[in-house]
């Protein structure tokens, strides 16, 4: 089945409307920018680099968070939208991406004697 468009969600889908909002789908066009992923801020922005430095172009919208009382750590979460004609190497970005960030650190890989 071909995917749909949410031009409300931003998101694809293979059903007839959209699962997040109800909306109506219509066939995905290749200039549509669809959520590829949604991140904390500081993940987000280093994701959005990967992708420009692949020349996919990339656009991130905060949703929620807040900033912490007792720290500077902002916990607010991005969502990141690539064009359909670049998602499937976008997707590929997110998984090295992913995959990278879940590499320990030396110190973590050392034995105890």
């Amino acid at each position: 089945m071909n995917k749909l468009y949410c031009e409300t969600c931003h998101q694809l889908f293979e059903e007839d409307v959209c699962p997040d909002c109800g909306s109506l789908g219509r066939h995905v066009q290749p200039s549509d920018y669809c959520l590829l992923t949604t991140q904390p801020g500081i993940y987000a922005g280093m994701l959005c680099d990967i992708l420009k430095q692949n020349e996919i172009p990339a656009v991130s919208r905060a949703t929620q968070g807040a900033m912490g009382l007792f720290s500077s750590l902002n916990m607010e979460e991005h969502q990141i939208f690539v064009p359909y004609d670049r998602m499937e190497a976008a997707e590929g970005c997110l998984q090295d991406f992913l995959s990278a960030e879940s590499v320990p650190d030396e110190e973590e890989t050392e034995a105890d004697p």
